[in-house]
């Protein structure tokens, strides 16, 4: 059973809303027959009423699938994105693994250079340009 907007429809088999404006136009013939002229009014109104309402319940019928048909539609180029979205995703933490890897390797190197040349200081503490640089090279990676 399709699932729709409209519980009645859920209830209800299509054929029958097809029936209902048929029925209308057969009621509106019989008030046309004379052996039923006693019953003209009743059968007008009766068809005419059935009639609109077999039309405008095969518009909303209409309208349903149409609907329907579009949230099928949406929800296949949903799933189709998220497939995509997981084959970037693999690439983009991939490359993240990477980088991290080159950013801890770096920064290693540059403690080891440090250390180094810590033995190198002076009493007076003095920053010498290796280390300014290091520390730039550090910070621009």
């Amino acid at each position: 059973m399709k699932a729709h907007m409209f519980w009645i429809f859920k209830f209800t088999p299509d054929f029958f809303w097809y029936l209902l404006p048929l029925l209308g136009l057969v009621s509106l013939g019989l008030a046309r027959v004379r052996l039923l002229y006693a019953y003209k009014t009743p059968l007008n109104i009766g068809g005419t009423v059935v009639l609109a309402l077999g039309l405008f319940v095969l518009g909303m019928l209409y309208a349903d699938n149409t609907w329907q048909q579009a949230a099928r539609e949406l929800q296949a180029k949903v799933e189709v994105a998220e497939a995509k979205s997981q084959v970037i995703n693999e690439v983009v933490k991939e490359k993240l693994v990477t980088q991290t890897k080159i950013i801890r390797q770096r920064g290693e190197e540059t403690v080891r250079y440090i250390d180094r040349e810590v033995v190198k200081l002076d009493e007076r503490c003095t920053i010498p340009p290796e280390f300014v640089n290091a520390h730039n090279k550090a910070a621009t990676r």
